[in-house]
């Protein structure tokens, strides 16, 4: 005799086995030591440590400014203001804040005001400024308004105006999530994990004014600067730091001459003696410091000799000059990397602005 076999209880018992086994078996899936979801604060240490990266591309733009010279593989087309092709050397700003600070720090913001943990969340709104005021400046025209969008494959470039919009906009509100009342209970949370300021909420405020302030100083070599950014430049850095023991600094530990391998130190640092081998400064750095920039033949590139003939310096000087280490005493150049000197209120610095009606004198 021959037995019938019932396909539709084998499909019911195996549809019963699937539903009452599936969510054990997707379990696997579960990685406990990469988890989807993180506490927004264990964000922040990894976030601040990739600002290491800032002094890499110094490589590429203090060449191509002229205020070093490089013999370094890679970076030697950039004094003549082109890349090397199939190379991302120079683009290591790019990948912080977008990659390696990126989503993080998006995540950080995001759980942070979800949850009401403002001291966090305006954190992170002053370190997003800070990144992407570096950024605009470095590349220009940057991705602001389709960056992070999950599942975009193509992205439009915004122009720097809309960019310098943004990252005033994320200052002021880091400023004001900070001066919020925060209920929090952080503990150690964020002093622990913040290498900058220790969790110190006023030096984080100074800091904000302080990227502002450089945000704007940027624009000095507009013809509207006097009349529409110089006045928030001061107002700025009167909220900004007033002494030294303000400034926001990181330590990366590297190992030192310890170190397993000598890239974990810093490449500016007396370990890797980058400095003194295939990096230097450019002449043109201590003339634009000293006030001795020459003047330059149009036709040939050489510079005049002075007449009459001067010992202490022999070329002819351009006209005007930016002196940087001095104080400007004089009607003349107005210089915001003088007059505005974040680190500084504990000595005399005044600031001076060429105007054609007034000059201005104001201690800070």
């Amino acid at each position: 005799m021959i037995k019938k076999i019932s396909f539709s209880g084998i499909m019911l018992a195996s549809l019963l086995f699937i539903t009452t086994s599936c969510e054990k078996w997707l379990d696997v899936n579960d990685n406990i030591d990469g988890p989807a979801y993180v506490p927004g604060y264990l964000y922040l240490a990894g976030i601040e440590q990739n600002y290491q990266g800032l002094y890499f591309d110094i490589r590429a733009i203090a060449p191509m400014v002229q205020m070093m010279g490089t013999s370094t593989t890679n970076f030697t087309n950039f004094p003549g203001h082109y890349y090397q092709a199939g190379n991302d050397a120079g683009g290591e700003l790019w990948r912080m804040t977008y990659w390696l600070q990126g989503k993080n720090l998006e995540n950080m913001i995001n759980q942070s005001e979800e949850e009401g943990r403002w001291n966090l969340a305006g954190i992170g709104y002053i370190m997003k400024a800070f990144s992407w005021d570096q950024l605009t400046k470095y590349h220009g025209e940057v991705i602001l308004e389709d960056a992070f969008i999950e599942k975009l494959l193509t992205h439009d470039y915004d122009y720097q105006p809309a960019v310098y919009a943004a990252v005033k906009e994320w200052a002021y509100k880091g400023i004001k999530y900070l001066q919020r009342v925060d209920t929090s209970a952080y503990g150690t949370e964020i002093s622990a994990n913040d290498y900058i300021y220790q969790g110190d909420k006023a030096k984080w405020i100074k800091f904000a004014y302080g990227i502002m302030a450089r945000n704007l100083v940027s624009l000095s070599n507009k013809t509207n600067f006097n009349t529409d950014y110089a006045q928030d430049v001061i107002k700025f850095a009167d909220s900004s730091f007033t002494s030294y023991l303000d400034d926001a600094t990181l330590k990366v530990g590297g190992g030192g001459s310890a170190a397993a391998q000598s890239a974990y130190n810093n490449f500016w640092g007396t370990v890797r003696g980058n400095l003194s081998r295939s990096n230097w400064q450019h002449e043109y750095a201590v003339q634009l410091l000293t006030g001795s920039v020459p003047v330059y033949d149009p036709a040939t590139g050489n510079k005049p000799p002075m007449v009459p003939a001067n010992t202490y310096y022999p070329f002819q000087l351009a006209v005007p000059q930016i002196i940087c280490d001095t104080i400007i005493t004089v009607v003349g150049h107005y210089d915001p990397r003088v007059a505005v000197k974040l680190g500084t209120k504990d000595d005399a610095t005044y600031l001076y602005m060429d105007n054609a009606r007034s000059i201005q004198k104001r201690k800070y």
